[in-house]
């Protein structure tokens, strides 16, 4: 635990902010480290450009009878400023009785450095069972848009047994979590127009059209009565839930009261047709995560704003095609809006929807040596985020993918205070320890 907490407060202190262009070379500085930090236990390391941020990759081979696992994650981190945080630096990791305290604790910093530090003490007392590989980018929190390029072009770099991924969260405070599958997703910008100009709204109070009033309009229509997206064929080619994905389902552990505390949420959205693991893990959803309706200053503009923009961000279930939702839901738009209001509709980042294959020696070990660490049964889940590069591996490497989580389920993931548990540190590093310095099943 000591040399992890020292290695994640340098870690940390890199400000490896993808999503704006003024870190680019924090981002370098951060792949540099990393570089720096696998050589100390003997990996031939490089970080290769061309793809964006720089992209590490780290191998340890000392025995061609042993299978070789790559292990997958990200340095890079969402914005976080000062100003949120309070008094804290969100890049200086403040350790409490109970957590780490900074931006990338969990998402992914924290996760990536549990199995650094326990694999190179693995190497370093000399019970390493497996041949290692790493690879970790820094495009995770933009969408990755180069990496399927990365992953064809370099596949002897990455050719492996199976893929270790640690991206996620446990469920409760101690249910070992494997991921089964993701929901995928796509980006949508919309902006509606209803004048040239904004106009006083003393003088054109009634008729002129107002542009954030359509968009409201335009949302309250999204879905019905009974929460379902109300897109026509919306759900034609979502693949059939089948009776063992509820029934695994049933068995996950879910507390609406302690998502409203975790969240501060006051009451949850449900579907009377199914459990909320099941809805959360495998049914669409299209979610509005900006809106603006132009003047943000302070006081009041009274004008009635002439533009509103809307940043739609579409969940996808198993079966369905990113490209094909993304065009019912434009058609939608443009046969819902009244005809004087011009709209354009710009996309972004479409992933399908995946399903991990959880039938094989690698996954079933993970759930043993999980269920040792933290002595429960461990459940699979299929979560309701994404972690793209997982079905290129798939896809690509033909590789198996085990998607181990190890972050705490209150981590606050892309909010102030991201954190990380002590508790969860210290059962994922005693995991990836023993996984590792334990033959191959």
């Amino acid at each position: 635990m000591k040399n992890y907490l020292e290695e994640m407060k340098k870690f940390i202190s890199y400000r490896s902010i993808s999503t704006d262009t003024q870190y680019k070379n924090d981002m370098s500085q951060t792949a540099n480290y990393l570089c720096d930090l696998l050589k100390t236990y003997g990996f031939e390391t490089k970080s290769i450009t061309w793809y964006g941020n720089p992209i590490v990759v780290a191998s340890y081979h000392h025995d061609d009878s042993l299978p070789t696992c790559l292990i997958y994650g990200h340095y890079d981190v969402q914005p976080a400023d000062i100003s949120e945080w309070w008094e804290q630096d969100p890049f200086d990791m403040q350790t409490t009785d109970e957590k780490i305290i900074a931006r990338g604790a969990v998402d992914n910093k924290g996760q990536i450095m549990i199995h650094i530090i326990s694999i190179g003490e693995a190497i370093q007392e000399w019970t390493l069972q497996y041949n290692i590989k790493f690879m970790i980018e820094g495009d995770e929190e933009t969408g990755s848009p180069y990496l399927s390029k990365f992953v064809k072009d370099h596949t002897e770099d990455l050719s492996c047994d199976f893929v270790m991924v640690s991206d996620g969260e446990i469920i409760g405070e101690d249910i070992p979590t494997i991921t089964a599958g993701y929901r995928w997703w796509a980006n949508m910008t919309v902006t509606l127009q209803t004048a040239t100009v904004d106009l006083h709204s003393g003088i054109y109070w009634w008729i002129a059209p107002n542009s954030a009033h359509e968009a409201n309009i335009l949302i309250n229509k999204l879905y019905d009565d009974g929460y379902r997206i109300a897109i026509p064929g919306y759900y034609d080619d979502v693949s059939l839930i089948s009776q063992e994905m509820i029934d695994n389902n049933l068995s996950v552990p879910f507390d609406p009261e302690d998502i409203k505390k975790i969240t501060g949420m006051k009451s949850l959205y449900m579907i009377d047709d199914y459990d909320p693991v099941t809805i959360n893990g495998l049914l669409p959803t299209i979610q509005v995560t900006w809106l603006q309706s132009w003047y943000t200053g302070n006081w009041y503009r009274n004008a009635i704003p002439h533009q509103t923009i809307i940043k739609f961000n579409l969940r996808l279930a198993p079966g369905q095609n990113a490209q094909t939702a993304v065009a019912k839901f434009s058609n939608w738009i443009q046969e819902t809006l009244p005809t004087y209001v011009d709209s354009t509709i710009d996309i972004s980042d479409p992933y399908e929807a995946i399903t991990i294959d959880t039938d094989n020696t690698y996954t079933q070990k993970t759930a043993k040596v999980l269920e040792q660490q933290y002595n429960n049964k461990a459940i699979f889940r299929y979560c309701w985020a994404a972690v793209p590069v997982t079905g290129l591996f798939q896809e690509i490497l033909k590789a198996a993918v085990v998607v181990a989580d190890l972050g705490n389920e209150d981590c606050n993931m892309h909010g102030v205070a991201e954190n990380m548990r002590l508790s969860c540190i210290e059962k994922g590093l005693a995991f990836s320890k023993a996984y590792f310095s334990s033959p191959a099943e």
